[in-house]
């Protein structure tokens, strides 16, 4: 899918460029080319062929600022034929340094085609004044030319003038002056052609040039917030400072936009020009720099801002006749910025680092156009200032990228944010977890104060009734030989409420610390062993034992905690039978089906008083204290249903007898 969505977004960015980009031949020219002063356009079709170039040989007169009147009263010597757009400094002998000052006149006469019909001419800038002529009449001006500094003032405002032409002939005059820049002459290509395609060549290049800046604009502000609100990672910032010094840059050059809604001086205007050439390569180094630190050198970045200021720093130092000299060595460093850009962008693509695909093709448009630029500028070749295409094209596969790298970084902040609350939850459970593992231990611990202390009461008591036999034995120098059994007698008993009460103490502890251990329960069989197991006890023989137990399905439970239940139950309707009843009786009753298990004790013993009803489960509670239980028994039971998820109920009455009701769920699955 990503592949996909590469390629498709690949093919997107090719259509603006083919939309954007007027092709054509570098090296074969379409349009006639001026010889000798005179431009050829008689076949020229206006309908079928549009607009031309007026390029090619003009006359060139230097040192001479003519008007259309000098050629009327003489026609002066000319000084040679000169390439237009191109500058004189070739053509000027004398210092490097002041071939581009100077003042000339350029002339060419056009031979028109047979239809006539209203006709316009465009001008762009020449450097750095100029005045046109079209059939000895005034049509434009930029600046103000003369034949010094103090005479001239330099200025940059493209214009189009409109006229209908009397004759077979046209004669346009050009004169130009420049004591302001390093290059002089008309620089640019004049271009000629019907007066409604002038007008709206004009409009098309003025709403390109608003259209990407304005696209600029919205994507620079958009990273800037993105940066103000994120503030992780400066490249949103610089990519702001980035997209705003490439519309000065668009708005300072070409059709110069800006001066439609601002009135800027010359100077203001070149210096614009300038600082926005030589910071944004600075800008985007640094920009590429927190994109791919690893494959971007520190050193490197550090040559490159000092080399963007120092440039910078020339530039609002020196006048423009001055600083403007270091545009071509800027050009060579443009051009080796470009050559370690695309490397470094294609080892991110290497190393597959996000958003290195759209970054890389950006780039490689982008070095295409300023190849194209530079080579424009040389004059080698007649195509135009393609710069902001390539502009384009890399500001929104820059964009794309960035988009690309902050969706995937919020989709792993997401997931980050998942894990952490996942991991919040868990914490939360886990710490319920340990404050309820606390309450138990501190539940526990306090019982096991109570325990301690109660079983070492209550363990002393038999152990001291024991010893005070034993001591009255001793004394007891009257002791017939048949008293002994009693006292035998009288030591068992004290040492089987001693056993007792340790077995309560094992099966409370039993209960506390061992886990449950299921398999599947016979409540018959179950209930017959316990059974037999208390045949021992006293009075146990006299006690009829009932038992009434249907089980229809498997149930599963803990056999071992199931066996103290029923144990302890049985045995306490066993001790706590009426002595006088007629017929004393023990009933077990069952119903166990594949889901519960509903079992009752029931005996008609001596009962138990409502009062005590509601604390008979209480540890060490004893309905009376005469009894011999530890008062661990119930509250043993109890906590062992409730082990067993299980609910205990007790019904008694006074000389009535106790029903126990216990229910259980099937703990088949927890198996």
């Amino acid at each position: 899918m990503t592949k996909s969505y590469n390629h498709n977004i690949l093919h997107f960015f090719w259509g603006i460029c083919v939309l954007l980009f007027p092709v054509r031949s570098v090296f074969a020219n379409a349009y006639p080319q001026a010889t000798k002063g005179v431009l050829d356009l008689s076949k020229w079709d206006w309908q079928e062929d549009g607009i031309t170039d007026l390029s090619g040989e003009w006359e060139w007169y230097w040192n001479g600022l003519y008007t259309p009147e000098t050629f009327y009263t003489r026609i002066p010597p000319i000084t040679s034929y000169i390439s237009v757009p191109g500058v004189w400094n070739s053509n000027v002998a004398g210092s490097e340094w002041k071939k581009g000052h100077g003042y000339c006149t350029y002339r060419l006469k056009i031979i028109l085609p047979a239809k006539k019909q209203l006709l316009a001419i465009k001008v762009l800038t020449a450097s750095t004044a100029m005045e046109m002529y079209v059939d000895g009449h005034k049509v434009g001006e930029e600046g103000q030319v003369g034949r010094s500094f103090a005479e001239m003032a330099p200025e940059f405002s493209p214009f189009e003038a409109t006229f209908m032409p009397t004759g077979d002939t046209l004669e346009i005059l050009v004169p130009v002056s420049n004591f302001h820049y390093r290059k002089g002459g008309l620089w640019n290509v004049i271009k000629l052609g019907p007066a409604k395609d002038i007008q709206h060549l004009r409009v098309q290049n003025l709403t390109l040039d608003y259209f990407v800046v304005g696209s600029f604009l919205l994507i620079g502000l958009y990273h800037l917030f993105l940066y103000i609100f994120l503030r992780r990672n400066p490249s949103p910032l610089y990519f702001f400072i980035l997209c705003n010094l490439l519309s000065i840059r668009i708005l300072t050059t070409g059709e110069y936009g800006i001066n439609v809604w601002a009135d800027i001086s010359w100077n203001t205007l070149i210096h614009f020009e300038f600082l926005s050439l030589y910071l944004s390569p600075l800008v985007f180094v640094l920009y590429s720099r927190y994109l791919f630190p690893k494959e971007i050198s520190r050193m490197v970045t550090r040559w490159v801002v000092l080399i963007g200021f120092v440039f910078a720093g020339l530039t609002l130092l020196f006048p423009p006749d001055i600083f403007s000299y270091g545009v071509r060595p800027f050009q060579v460093y443009i051009f080796l910025i470009a050559v370690y850009g695309a490397t470094v962008y294609f080892k991110a693509w290497k190393n597959q680092r996000v958003g290195s695909t759209y970054f890389l093709f950006g780039f490689v448009i982008l070095f295409l156009m300023i190849v194209n630029d530079v080579l424009y500028t040389s004059f080698i070749i007649q195509t135009g200032h393609f710069f902001y295409i390539g502009l384009v094209v890399f500001v929104f596969s820059q964009a794309l990228a960035l988009s690309r790298q902050y969706s995937i970084a919020f989709s792993d902040l997401e997931h980050a944010n998942v894990q952490l609350e996942t991991g919040n939850l868990q914490l939360k459970e886990k710490n319920k977890m340990v404050e309820s593992t606390n309450e138990q231990l501190q539940k526990l611990n306090a019982e096991m104060d109570g325990v301690v202390y109660r079983v070492s009461h209550d363990l002393r008591s038999p152990i001291a009734s024991v010893l005070g036999l034993i001591d009255l034995m001793r004394k007891d120098k009257s002791t017939e030989e048949n008293q002994l059994p009693h006292y035998i007698d009288l030591q068992e008993k004290t040492l089987r409420r001693m056993d007792l009460l340790i077995q309560d103490i094992i099966d409370y502890a039993r209960n506390n610390n061992t886990d449950l251990q299921l398999e599947e329960v016979n409540f018959l069989k179950l209930i017959e062993d316990i059974l037999t197991d208390l045949s021992h006890l006293e009075e146990a023989i006299k006690i009829e034992k009932i038992i009434e137990v249907n089980q229809t399905g498997v149930f599963c439970s803990d056999t071992k905690r199931l066996n103290m239940i029923f144990s302890n139950l049985i045995s306490n309707a066993i001790r706590y039978h009426k002595l006088n009843q007629s017929a004393p009786f023990i009933k077990i009753r069952g119903n166990i089906t594949s889901e519960k298990a509903i079992i009752e004790i029931i005996d008609n013993g001596q009962g138990i008083s409502s009062e005590h009803l509601e604390k008979i489960f209480d540890r060490f509670y004893r309905a009376n204290h005469a009894t011999k239980g530890s008062g661990l028994g119930l509250y043993i039971v109890k906590e062992a249903v409730e082990k067993l998820n299980g609910v205990i109920a007790i019904e008694s009455e006074i000389n009535q007898g106790t029903t126990f009701k216990i229910t259980l769920p099937n703990l088949s699955e927890k198996r």
